[in-house]
């Protein structure tokens, strides 16, 4: 019996054997199955997970009973109970994995909507779509006082024209060319300015400009002779001309379109105060000192050279050759119509088409012509430039018209006519920078079809019932002006949207040059009409201003037709949109 024990022994333990090989088999069927359900379910792989670890820890005591009966028994089933922990040991890193890969998809769910719950960044390219430019605040707040004192300065010397003509035993007309000259240079300068500054940093072109303006008017105020006052007069136009060229490069260099309105209200509304108060100012000095004295207000421009050489950051100069025939065939050109318009001269006239067409052949056949053809064929650029002489006939009605039918209607005194002329400028400088926001918040044309509305009703009250009541034409005035100043931004933000930015100088230096040539137009043609058709005095002279007046209600009709014909496109959304700009190397 004890013999046949051993014998039998082996069969058992190779039946024991075949089954452990048969159950492992088994169980590693099983726990494939079982890996394929914990990539499925997260809870059970971790339930699987830990009876794996218990398994591994009870089986051990289990062998150590199972050995003290059979020795090779316990030797099989420790062989076979290696190869189920093996099993379990996959079994449990499978789990690892499978709930590794469940949690990172869990955490990627979870990064996801957290960023649909939170509004992402705005990137560069955004921020710098909205945002000035660093120092850019700052910087157009130094220009809005510079082109204070320089549009002052222009205005000034209007009211002592008399006290200079008799001091000098001159005829007006001789006396005249302190106005006349300084507007010349000015105009001609401000577009000259304008294409240096697409050549040259404008951080020196400021520092020359603005040292010349202090030049002229020292000369001036040291001058004996009117030879050197006229001298001084001229230099000083010279050096002031790089202001209103500057006031509208700094805009489009450093604010972006989405937030150029504000700054363009800025300088208009310095321009508005510098009108205002330069023949206050002037009188105030004229009643306790020597006309002389006027010179000595430009001398405060030497305070912002420092501050525009920090706040400038200019990108590198450009260089290049610089068309100075172009240049004098420009000047010359449009000095002769100038001259021409002020003066009533057919000479001066045909002078000027003469060499405006030299001046058209040299910009066709020049290298690097003054002003590129290419800029001319850009539509909106040359709408624009319609426009924006239609606004300034308008405008120049306003501080030219008013005070003469003051004068002449109501027969009100200079001083009066002065302080009279403040409040409507006064309120236009006050509220031009809030025009410049709502141009930004609501868009350009919304601000023009606003002014637009004001001047119409101006020149409304003004055509039907000027002649009433100086009170009403003063009052109608507050309209017109604030009008005419959200008109002005408007379309200064709208033309300068067109222009490519390496001839942004030139094209609004152009801009620059035909206001000042429109300017002088109306001038002369509202001097023709009041010389030949109103000679009266009183309210007999009154119907020649109403027929002006509501001359000029049908321009600013046409020009509001015109801009939404061209500058005030909507897509579908609705909102506000610019004609596409085409390439200027097209």
């Amino acid at each position: 019996m004890s013999e046949k024990r051993p014998a039998t022994e082996p069969s058992v333990n190779e039946s024991t054997a075949t089954d452990a090989s048969t159950s492992t088999a088994t169980e590693s069927s099983v726990n494939e199955s079982t890996a394929t359900e914990l990539s499925a379910n997260k809870s059970t792989a971790r339930g699987l997970a830990t009876d794996a670890s218990t398994s591994s820890s009870t089986e051990p005591s289990v062998n150590k009973s199972t050995a003290t009966d059979a020795s090779t028994s316990t030797a099989t089933e420790s062989s076979a109970n290696k190869s189920t922990a093996r099993g379990l040991a996959t079994d449990a890193s499978t789990s690892s994995a499978t709930e590794s890969s469940v949690n990172e998809s869990t955490a990627i769910k979870h990064a996801a909507g957290g960023a649909a719950a939170a509004p992402p960044a705005p990137s560069a390219a955004e921020q710098a779509a909205t945002e000035p430019r660093p120092g850019a605040e700052k910087l157009i707040g130094v220009l809005a006082f510079t082109m204070a004192i320089s549009s002052m300065s222009a205005m000034m010397f209007t009211i002592v024209l008399p006290e200079m003509k008799a001091e000098f035993g001159l005829t007006l007309s001789q006396v005249s060319w302190m106005m006349t000259g300084y507007m010349l240079i000015y105009a001609i300068g401000s577009a000259i300015y304008g294409k240096l500054a697409d050549l040259f940093r404008l951080k020196h072109l400021l520092t020359f400009g603005l040292s010349l303006f202090v030049i002229g008017s020292f000369i001036g105020l040291v001058s004996s002779s009117y030879g050197a006052v006229l001298a001084g007069r001229l230099i000083q136009s010279a050096g002031a001309a790089v202001v209103p060229a500057a006031a509208m490069i700094i805009p489009i260099r450093y604010f972006p379109p989405a937030v150029r309105g504000r700054a363009l209200g800025m300088t208009a509304s310095a321009l508005a105060l510098g009108n205002a108060i330069g023949p206050i100012f002037a009188a105030l000095v004229v009643s306790m000192l020597h006309w002389r004295w006027l010179f000595c207000a430009p001398l405060l421009v030497l305070l912002t050279l420092p501050l525009f050489r920090r706040y400038l950051v200019d990108e590198p100069a450009k260089g290049g050759s610089l068309d100075l025939a172009g240049g004098l065939l420009l000047a010359a050109s449009s000095a002769s119509l100038l001259l021409a318009l002020t003066e009533w001269s057919l000479w001066y006239a045909a002078a000027g088409i003469v060499l405006a067409l030299l001046l058209a052949l040299r910009l066709r056949t020049a290298r690097e012509p003054f002003l590129r053809p290419a800029l001319f064929r850009i539509p909106a650029y040359r709408q624009g430039l319609l426009l924006m002489m239609l606004a300034m006939v308008s405008g120049y009605a306003l501080p030219f018209l008013t005070p003469q039918l003051l004068s002449s209607v109501h027969e009100l005194p200079p001083g009066v006519i002065g302080f009279a002329m403040v409040p409507a400028a006064g309120l236009a400088a006050l509220l031009g920078r809030a025009a410049g926001r709502l141009a930004d918040r609501k868009g350009n044309a919304y601000v023009f079809y606003v002014a637009a509305s004001l001047l119409l009703t101006f020149f409304g009250l003004m055509a039907l019932l000027a002649g009433a009541s100086p009170w009403v034409a003063g009052g109608a005035l507050v309209l017109g002006q604030l009008g005419q100043t959200m008109l002005q931004i408007s379309l200064m933000n709208s033309v300068s949207r067109t222009l490519p930015a390496d001839q942004a100088g030139a094209g609004m230096g152009l801009v620059s040059l035909l206001n000042f040539l429109t300017g002088a137009a109306a001038g002369a043609v509202f001097s023709r009409l009041l010389d030949s058709f109103g000679g009266e005095s009183g309210k007999g002279a009154f119907p020649v201003f109403g027929f002006i007046y509501a001359g000029l209600f049908v321009v600013v009709a046409l020009l509001a037709l015109t801009f939404r014909y061209r500058f005030s496109q909507r897509g579908k959304s609705g909102r506000e949109t610019m004609p596409l700009r085409e390439s200027i190397d097209s």
